[in-house]
């Protein structure tokens, strides 16, 4: 059974900086949509989605050519949670999975420009009202659904975030105060596979048992790895993940980045947009990049 999930925003994302994330768990390489912000009539789009389970993030609409950035390094079909955020910032796309959950960084960042032109894609006016979709694209004829276009199947999502701004999720939540569920189909409640799976699995010190999914991990944890016989903490600064002459800061796990003046973003990436070019500037339209994963608790799977 086809199912989606249509949204109706409170707010107004920013039409040249925005960022989405969510979480999802999945088994082997399905394709379908993860998420879309449009503009009216579709005539422009932001757009995440799974391509053979995995991570991609485009930019569409009239006159121009779709762009696209995936994550090939770091498919997604192991039936754990990942993280998966994709932001558009002035004129550069960029992907992510799992940053901030555990060490594991992997992103895309292709330039986005109108063939023949040097100026970046226009600026996308999400439909408050109608833009933002989830799971798969209803084709409607009158009040009849006719089919939903890249129907994502057999898939667990949590934690919709546009712009920083956490959405509902039904059935569980219906509301919050940024938006609103409008219309849904085949969306059901839970991901718990029957039973533990670390039940019966013991582990070898210093390992311990993770449930993935359906199948038991013996593992270090979250930002950790086993060296000569120990768990020890991942130190991510040794990549040198700061950008543009940013500071690293080790943290367990993870790592964190303090810009110069002239940047911010999570690895520093990204250069301040003039106030005069873009009244959303970057202070108050990425502030949301840094804020911790929350869990629900409750989630939905796509079926």
């Amino acid at each position: 059974m086809a199912s989606y999930m249509k949204v109706a925003l409170s707010f107004t994302p920013g039409q040249r900086v925005v960022r989405v994330q969510l979480r999802v768990r999945l088994r082997g390489a399905p394709t379908g949509l993860l998420l879309q912000l449009a503009a009216h009539h579709r005539a422009s789009a932001f757009t995440l989605h799974l391509q053979a389970g995995v991570a991609c993030a485009s930019v569409s609409g009239a006159g121009w050519t779709v762009r696209r950035a995936c994550v090939q390094r770091r498919p997604l079909g192991d039936g754990v949670w990942h993280i998966v955020a994709a932001e558009r910032h002035g004129n550069n796309l960029l992907v992510r999975v799992d940053d901030g959950d555990g060490w594991h960084l992997n992103e895309s960042l292709p330039s986005l420009t109108i063939p023949g032109g040097l100026e970046p894609p226009p600026p996308l006016d999400v439909d408050k009202h109608d833009g933002v979709t989830v799971g798969g694209l209803p084709e409607f004829m009158g009040v009849d659904l006719v089919t939903v276009h890249d129907d994502l199947q057999d898939t667990c999502l949590d934690d919709l975030r546009v712009s920083g701004h956490p959405l509902p999720l039904s059935p569980a939540v219906n509301g919050t105060t940024w938006g609103q569920v409008t219309t849904l189909e085949q969306l059901t409640q839970g991901c718990h596979p029957s039973g533990d799976p670390c039940a019966n699995t013991s582990c070898s010190p210093p390992l311990s048992c993770h449930p993935a999914w359906d199948q038991p991990s013996c593992s270090c944890g979250p930002g950790r790895r086993l060296m000569g016989g120990v768990c020890e903490d991942v130190d991510e600064c040794l990549w040198r993940p700061c950008l543009h002459g940013g500071s690293c800061h080790n943290l367990r796990p993870g790592f964190l980045c303090v810009c110069g003046p002239d940047h911010l973003g999570d690895h520093c990436q990204w250069a301040k947009l003039a106030p005069e070019g873009h009244p959303l500037t970057a202070p108050a339209a990425i502030a949301a990049i840094a804020v911790s994963v929350l869990v629900l608790g409750t989630w939905s799977a796509l079926y």
